[in-house]
């Protein structure tokens, strides 16, 4: 959401004394999903937002939040927060950014119950790629492209028109989902279950690059992106391409051998490998539809 990202080498970090200054250069032309401006005064909104004495709890508490003294509003885009004490977490204290007014009409002291309520999504304001527009108690949340998202990041395409996040109670209910080809990626299996799915839709193993388990469906993939299995069968010698990928470093878990990006595709979850060896390689990844991009 910002031009450049705000250092001391750029000067949009200036330490003065025992404080400092931080510009974030917000992107012009920026809207949230109802179709308002993005500006600096939703992050003085969201400021004082977290600040307020109503609040009734914070995940994150008010590390970083305590330290500001002010917001500069007086221009859209050039957003001059100063610190009473040099803050090292700056970079990802505004995420996420609150729309200023969105959340003005609701209290903050209702805020765990009336702001983004379940049973009213259509009342929220969002900015990420994709908005919820449905919630199936229990059972999942529907999401569909955010028609502004394109003024904030206008070089993505995004990958698909709208997403399904399901829900399960249990770790046998995911599993049994997971079997019959209800999803397309698992995020909260752990590797006690991967026993009980080998043989059934070829689960895969993987080192990957960060913490987490990402299990990927085979059998739902292969149908959508056809040759997708292939192309990772012959992603190469994992051994290099690890330590190629970590500079050395130890591998994660459980992640295809790339890295989720917003490769245009009509349907489903796209990946990107970041090397192709081979011609053999390329041609898949040409029937694929996968654009990658190297490095």
């Amino acid at each position: 959401m910002i031009t450049e990202v705000p250092l001391v080498s750029n000067g949009d970090v200036v330490t003065t004394g025992t404080g400092m200054t931080v510009d974030y250069k917000l992107k012009p032309g920026m809207k949230w999903s109802d179709g308002s401006a993005i500006t600096c005064k939703d992050l003085e909104a969201t400021w004082k937002w977290n600040m307020d004495p109503a609040q009734a709890g914070l995940a994150g508490g008010t590390i970083g939040w305590e330290n500001i003294t002010a917001v500069d509003t007086s221009t859209d885009t050039n957003c001059v927060v100063t610190f009473n004490a040099v803050y090292e977490g700056y970079l990802g204290l505004f995420s996420p950014l609150l729309p200023a007014a969105y959340i003005a009409t609701v209290p903050v002291k209702d805020a765990p119950t009336k702001l983004y309520p379940l049973t009213n999504l259509a009342s929220g304001v969002y900015s990420g790629p994709y908005i919820p527009t449905e919630y199936k108690a229990d059972a999942q949340l529907n999401y569909a492209v955010n028609p502004n998202y394109a003024t904030i990041h206008p070089e993505a395409k995004l990958g698909f028109p709208g997403m399904i996040f399901k829900i399960y109670g249990s770790a046998d209910a995911m599993k049994a989902g997971f079997d019959a080809g209800e999803y397309d990626l698992g995020m909260d299996m752990n590797m006690s279950d991967i026993p009980s799915l080998q043989g059934k839709n070829n689960v895969l193993a993987k080192d990957g690059t960060t913490y987490e388990q990402l299990s990927l469906n085979n059998a739902t993939l292969t149908k959508k992106f056809g040759a997708a299995r292939s192309l990772h069968d012959q992603a190469g010698d994992r051994a290099r391409d690890q330590q190629e990928r970590h500079h050395g470093s130890r591998a994660r878990r459980h992640r295809r051998p790339g890295r989720r990006t917003t490769s245009r595709r009509s349907t489903g979850t796209t990946w990107t490998c970041r090397r192709m060896r081979s011609t053999r390689q390329g041609q898949l990844a040409a029937r694929c539809g996968w654009l990658g991009r190297r490095r």
